[in-house]
């Protein structure tokens, strides 16, 4: 007996019996069990439809079950019969009730892990919960358009997020739409298809500072007593990420030969500071030092040692850290945030972060000394000028002065 059918117990329900490809026949034997991927036909008199169904075993051994109704037997059977092509073609028809939420979350689990680090998985699934979930999480998957996806957005920019993070949210339904695109639970990705607001709609973004040379000499001047000096110094003369400098380990430098070789980075996850390779190949790279930051990295490992042993000894598993707190243990980045912004107060520069560094060198040897961008490229760890050019070179000077020489020789040829 079908649950549901209103047939009484003394008469068995006459179900017809669809297999693909093969005549409709009529099954009177209610005990028979059906074979994977067979699929029946039956009147439900409480909703006065006919119903197709289908049986199907899901990835992980489990049996669920799909249903399709219309008001004929004819039309029953030939939406079953598409359910059953949809099968056998390898789409996946055990997800047509999934939502947005487990389309997501699928996504995380078996995709963003291969593709982002920890720390970035779980910045992403914050977003989720706070942004996606609450606004699009409970329509199911092949129910979403672009303009419930742009819908979305717009709320997004109405609650003041800036332009770079209504792109994050709108990369991770691309991302996870992909997903289901590639298990052909959608044959579109409607994430990517939806517009983003003009910039004008969403907040100005922030610039990131940069500082002049002399600034620079004037912050490494403030910060002379303090355990931050050659942090900025070795920042400073070699472009290195923040993470970079705290994760570095003294296997890293030689000093003899006055080269640093950047292999790795310092990263701090929910369960605590973690020491993980590069995203990419082109991040390791081995940069000149000057000498004289050698011979202050030769004075620095030596007092390191004396105030090693006074402390009675530092955790062994940071042990070889060159930059780590009085303790022996890594620089928190939030600590690391706040004093460097401390810092550039005291010379008069206000929302000097951390990462200013990198854009200051980039900026100083793009305008003062005028390297070329691939070489700017080659120094930060990047596989091609762009992500130089569009978010590390600024300018530092008031005017732009590269063509005064030209005007110049211009003038002296055309006098009289």
């Amino acid at each position: 007996m079908v649950a549901g059918s209103g047939w009484s117990r003394s008469r068995p329900a006459i179900q017809l019996t669809y297999q693909e490809d093969s005549p409709m026949t009529i099954n009177r034997d209610r005990t028979r069990r059906r074979s994977h991927g067979e699929g029946s036909v039956f009147y439900d008199q409480t909703r006065a439809r006919w119903v197709g169904q289908l049986r199907i075993s899901t990835p992980d051994g489990r049996r669920r079950t799909r249903k399709v109704t219309a008001t004929t037997e004819r039309e029953a059977a030939r939406l079953l019969r598409e359910l059953q092509h949809q099968q056998r073609t390898g789409h996946d028809i055990t997800a047509g009730s999934m939502t947005v939420t487990e389309l997501i979350e699928k996504w995380l689990r078996d995709v963003a892990p291969l593709k982002q680090n920890p720390r970035t998985v779980e910045i992403n699934r914050t977003m989720i919960r706070t942004r996606i979930t609450p606004t699009l999480g409970s329509m199911r998957v092949t129910a979403v358009t672009p303009d419930h996806i742009e819908q979305a957005i717009a709320g997004w920019v109405d609650d003041g997020l800036a332009r770079s993070t209504v792109m994050k949210l709108r990369g991770i339904l691309i991302g996870a739409f992909r997903v289901a695109e590639q298990r052909r639970v959608v044959t579109w990705n409607p994430a990517r298809l939806a517009n983003l607001p003009p910039k004008s709609a969403t907040p100005e973004p922030r610039e990131r500072q940069v500082i002049t040379e002399q600034q620079t000499r004037e912050l490494l001047a403030a910060s002379r007593d303090s355990r931050l000096w050659l942090w900025l110094w070795l920042g400073f003369s070699t472009g290195a990420r923040p993470a970079e400098l705290s994760g570095l380990h003294w296997e890293q430098i030689d000093l003899d030969a006055g080269v640093l070789h950047i292999d790795r980075s310092l990263h701090y996850y929910p369960d605590g500071p973690v020491i993980s390779p590069p995203k990419t190949r082109r991040a390791v790279r081995t940069i000149d030092l000057p000498a004289e930051l050698v011979t202050a990295l030769h004075d620095h490992r030596r007092a390191q040692a004396i105030e090693r042993d006074a402390h009675g000894g530092w955790p062994a598993e940071w042990a070889g850290l060159v930059f780590p707190t009085a303790n022996g243990r890594p620089i928190d980045s939030r600590d690391l945030r706040r004093d460097i912004i401390a810092l550039g107060r005291r010379i008069g520069i206000e929302n000097l972060t951390p990462y200013c560094l990198r854009t200051t060198v980039t900026s100083i040897l793009s305008e003062s000394d005028a390297v070329p961008p691939e070489q700017l490229a080659d120094l930060l760890g990047h596989v091609d000028t762009t992500m130089v050019m569009r978010h590390y070179r600024k300018r530092i000077t008031r005017s732009v002065n590269v063509a005064a020489g030209l005007g110049s020789r211009l003038a002296a040829g055309s006098q009289p």
